[in-house]
């Protein structure tokens, strides 16, 4: 057991520290969990062949197709212009993108995919240059996706990590509008509405808005007019998913397909590596990777049973052990990353209602709690495609997400005890 933990941990300390690039640290996990035996090629290699990979190739594509035909900008001019030469009327603009969005696209990391050119086009029009503000609207942009989707089911990698587990495990299934009610107004809506003033308040910088006729202006307007068209066709098949079954990832990579096909060349193959940064995918697979070879090592639930003893659980059913199952949940996302701790844990709630005294509606509630603290941007891999893709350096990143997420959770997770209390939940 101490190879695959050895491995596990090195490649989490990489990952959150920075020492190394992403990616890198990625192909280095590739290498030592196959020279150690530790892992079978189908289990470290299993990230290449989801269909998450595919989704980020996919959004990479879409991603260089919306800013080489300026459509990010044409979809930022609305927004610009209602922003009224306030940093913080910024900062609620794109959070309402993000709330919408969210409700109609199924996939974070296609909504990640999507938002960030539109931001970035965005902080241009306002005249924000590389810096602080520009990087607080990015900051914005990534946890609102990740904050507004934590309590909307269908909405997040985690949620839905957790809704399988549940079902195979426990044969518990989640309704999408209990699930609302329970989780969306502290863990999303109230967790948001703190990030809106810490954002507006740490990263205020002075707008400076670009003349709108400049603002408009687009290098290609017919491939603009295209990709939008197709976009719109990729939007509605997201948002009716339920109705065709076809996965967002699929969707994404026929999306990708057609902006590079000849004689359409929104983005020609001939230019494909200059305008598609090709190193999220290997971090994406290396995340996915480790989250399966902690699990099918056993890693992952022996250090959950390990923590359990550790923090002395008490059978007496009280709030003080629904703060430590959320604790332990939250460590375990540090460990496992949020998908694969929402994966893991259902299978141990069992176990942990028993030695908490607790019944099974609170265990799992400890696991949205944990889940929900956002501390790290390796622990989802959307927030770190939406870093890269902006340019942020990876201590800005990292800093921003820690302090805003430690902040927000301080607040939101015991305010989700008190709503818990209110609406009756047990």
């Amino acid at each position: 057991m101490w190879q695959p933990a050895a491995i596990a941990i090195a490649t989490t300390l990489l990952w959150a520290t920075g020492a190394l690039p992403e990616d890198q640290t990625a192909l280095i996990f590739f290498s030592a969990a196959s020279l150690s035996g530790t892992g079978s090629p189908d289990v470290v290699f299993s990230g290449f062949t989801t269909g998450a990979l595919w989704l980020v190739f996919g959004g990479l594509v879409i991603g260089a197709a919306v800013r080489r035909t300026g459509l990010d900008r044409a979809i930022a001019v609305p927004v610009i212009a209602r922003v009224k030469g306030t940093y913080t009327q910024a900062v609620l603009a794109i959070t309402l993108l993000s709330l919408i969005l969210s409700f109609l696209v199924p996939s974070s990391m296609t909504r990640v995919i999507l938002m960030t050119p539109v931001v970035l086009a965005i902080c241009d029009a306002l005249g924000m240059p590389a810096g602080r503000g520009r990087h607080g609207l990015v900051v914005t942009a990534v946890l609102m996706n990740y904050y507004f989707g934590t309590g909307i089911l269908p909405a997040n990698v985690p949620n839905m990590a957790l809704v399988g587990s549940l079902e195979k495990n426990l044969h518990v299934h989640l309704q999408y509008a209990s699930y609302f009610l329970t989780y969306f107004p502290a863990l999303s809506l109230l967790k948001a509405a703190i990030a809106v003033v810490l954002v507006s308040f740490a990263y205020r910088t002075p707008i400076v808005p670009i003349p709108r006729d400049t603002a408009k202006a687009v290098v290609d307007p017919p491939g603009r007019n295209f990709v939008a068209l197709v976009l719109a066709v990729a939007l509605a098949l997201w948002i009716t998913d339920f109705a065709h079954g076809i996965s967002p990832a699929w969707i994404a990579l026929t999306v990708a397909i057609i902006f590079m096909f000849p004689g359409i060349d929104i983005v020609p193959v001939s230019q494909f590596s200059a305008l598609v940064n090709m190193r999220p995918l290997f971090f994406v697979a290396g995340i996915l990777g480790l989250g399966n070879f902690i699990a099918v090592s056993g890693l992952g639930s022996a250090a959950a049973v390990h923590l359990a003893s550790l923090v002395g659980l008490s059978a007496d059913g009280s709030l003080r052990e629904a703060a430590l199952l959320t604790g332990i949940a939250s460590a375990m996302g540090l460990l496992a990353t949020h998908g694969g701790m929402a994966a893991l844990l259902p299978s141990l709630a069992q176990d942990l209602a028993r030695l908490s005294g607790l019944p099974i509606d609170i265990v799992v509630g400890t696991i949205v709690m944990g889940y929900s603290m956002l501390l790290l941007p390796y622990q989802v891999p959307p927030t770190v495609v939406g870093f890269q893709m902006a340019n942020v350096p990876h201590r800005a990143a990292a800093v921003s997400v820690l302090w805003i997420g430690l902040v927000t959770s301080l607040v939101a997770v015991p305010s989700q005890f008190l709503w818990w209390r209110l609406i009756g939940f047990h």
